[in-house]
């Protein structure tokens, strides 16, 4: 099930070039991937899939596409501050 529908692409020139999209279908997500090519002349986009790193062929009429929101980071794997980067590396061993 698509969970922001506010970030739903309607059109394919709304897409440029390393934009990440989610690929949706029949309500699951089917991929997610870097967009690396736009024909929205044709109605599909070319994505580099993200994990696997195939390339796949889209259809916007077969499938809904959304921008992808990444999963928020967790607060204990927030990132180091620079100075607590520099007293664990010097405490290193």
């Amino acid at each position: 099930m698509i969970q922001y529908p506010d970030r739903q692409i309607h059109d394919l020139d709304e897409l440029a070039t390393g934009d990440v999209v989610d690929v949706w279908q029949q309500r699951s997500l089917c991929c997610t991937g870097a967009v690396e090519e736009v024909a929205p002349q044709f109605g599909v986009l070319w994505i580099r899939e993200t994990g696997t790193g195939a390339r796949r062929l889209v259809s916007a009429a077969d499938h809904r596409l959304c921008r992808h929101v990444p999963p928020a980071r967790p607060a204990d794997q927030a990132p180091a501050s620079p100075a607590r980067e520099k007293a664990e590396a010097r405490w290193a061993w």
